[in-house]
């Protein structure tokens, strides 16, 4: 692979000094973040209402932070360290506990419920999906209504 230097000279006329980092739109040139403004964009754990979005959001942060760590071991030149050494240097006994006790499943149990009962019992399916359709039916204004001040 050639390495082509972007700040010389296109062509060697006077007139025109054009560089090849010129030429590139200035848009499609990478642009370096800050520290404010990459913790502007994050949600704090500590500002979320539920347990479960506390949890969520702790758990990105660290994902983050992390990610973040590797980058910059690997523009460095550093040897990074594992993610359950990072997490016990960075983050407080507290988060430490939060982070152990985080399973993302658990928001898919009650779908996992309705499956493990729809295979355990064919008519379950059935049966749902006929209370379903009469609950539609009968409370057919009210739902269209809030679906129609919803989008508006």
């Amino acid at each position: 692979m050639d390495l082509v230097d972007g700040t010389a000279p296109l062509a060697n006329d006077d007139h025109n000094l054009a560089t090849l980092f010129d030429l590139k739109a200035a848009e499609l040139v990478p642009k370096l973040r800050t520290d404010a403004e990459y913790k502007s964009k994050r949600i704090d754990w500590h500002d979320a209402v539920k347990p479960g979005c506390k949890l969520r959001a702790l758990h990105d942060q660290s994902e983050d932070d992390y990610t973040r760590y590797l980058e910059e071991c690997a523009e460095l030149g550093i040897k990074p360290v594992d993610k359950v050494v990072f997490i016990t240097r960075s983050y407080s006994n507290e988060e430490q506990g939060m982070l152990a006790d985080y399973m993302p499943y658990k928001v898919y149990q009650s779908q996992k419920r309705w499956l493990d009962k729809a295979k355990s019992r064919p008519e379950y399916k059935f049966n749902r999906r006929r209370y379903n359709k009469a609950y539609y039916e009968q409370h057919k204004d009210e739902i269209n209504a809030r679906r129609r001040k919803k989008t508006s």
